[in-house]
């Protein structure tokens, strides 16, 4: 529209009468596509044309499945909750293919294909407006691929899946990202699998799979130990010592859920990382020095229990302890 500088295949909106949020819609199978803009548009308004658009916070329970989507500034976006956005085609996204932002909470994101997005797969974003963070959204078995399409926009950090409440007031929390297959073909230069800036807790990345870029949490990937404690984010990380000490033992790991395995490293071949069997949660066959960046140690967590067990470990230093078999 004229006043707003937004175009939206289709959008649903609050009751205009009563003002009263909309609940339990559902936008399947359509085709929507050349939502563009030109030149005059983009200077003045951005890009901002959306194939589906859920403009409310605390709009509930609307599902978006089996449409396709070409050539649109975002593919599909939501402030809402409960929502299901499954089966979806989204092509040459300008921005995103799908985003999550400004409270949209609880939401299950699943079974779409994303190809040649301009800046990121799928887009969670917090809000300094919103009443509520993004919240316990899922983002699993998607197919994202060839992220950073030349043609499309570009700039910054581009990734399969973005986490970003950079500077915001209401944060993006307790994220699952899992068995996702994110791939940079064509060509194309994808700077992450996972690009992950946030400040928000209980986010977490497992069963993730990429052939052609970096899978790591941005901003996950390295772990600090703080008094014998590190709390992962991850299926992997790398481990580093407190205040650059030469050795550091860890005996808690938090934030693991039942069946997670978890790869760990040290980040530093000049400091030792060492976790401590039979001390806080982790039960190992003895202790586990990771002395050089090619050592490595996979655990189980147990949920019943309560612990970390060894699965295995891998030897490339003289000090570094061999697990029984």
């Amino acid at each position: 529209d004229s006043v707003t500088g937004r175009i939206s295949g289709i959008e649903i909106d609050s009751n205009l009468a009563s003002s009263a949020v909309s609940k339990r819609l559902r936008i399947v199978d359509n085709s929507i596509e050349s939502l563009t803009i030109g030149a005059t548009f983009l200077a003045a308004f951005g890009y901002l044309s959306y194939g589906v658009y859920v403009a409310v916070e605390l709009s509930v329970g609307h599902t978006i499945s089996n449409n396709t989507i070409d050539l649109a500034g975002r593919g599909i976006k939501t402030l809402g909750l409960e929502g299901t956005i499954t089966g979806n085609v989204i092509r040459d996204a300008y921005k995103y293919g799908i985003a999550l932002m400004d409270g949209a909470s609880d939401n299950v994101v699943s079974g779409n294909q994303i190809n040649r997005a301009g800046s990121a797969g799928v887009y969670l974003f917090g809000s300094n407006s919103a009443s509520i963070p993004t919240d316990r959204n899922t983002i699993t078995g998607n197919a994202i691929l060839n992220t950073n399409n030349a043609a499309n926009d570009a700039t910054g950090k581009t990734a399969g899946v973005v986490l970003d409440d950079a500077g915001l007031s209401q944060l993006v929390t307790n994220t699952l990202v899992s068995d996702n297959y994110l791939d940079g073909d064509d060509g194309v230069v994808t700077d992450y699998g996972i690009y992950d800036t946030t400040t928000g807790s209980g986010n977490k990345y497992y069963n993730n799979i990429s052939t052609r870029f970096s899978i790591l949490p941005y901003s996950a990937a390295e772990l600090t130990v703080a008094a014998g404690v590190v709390t992962i984010r991850s299926d992997y990380h790398t481990l580093d010592t407190e205040s650059d000490a030469a050795t550091d033992d860890i005996d808690t790991i938090n934030g693991g859920w039942d069946g997670c395995v978890l790869k760990v490293k040290s980040a530093n071949s000049a400091r030792d990382i060492v976790l401590k069997d039979g001390t806080g949660n982790l039960n190992l066959s003895g202790d586990v020095t990771l002395a050089t960046t090619d050592d490595t140690c996979t655990l189980v967590y147990d949920a019943g229990d309560l612990v970390w067990r060894e699965v295995s470990r891998s030897a490339s230093s003289t000090n570094f302890e061999s697990a029984e078999t």
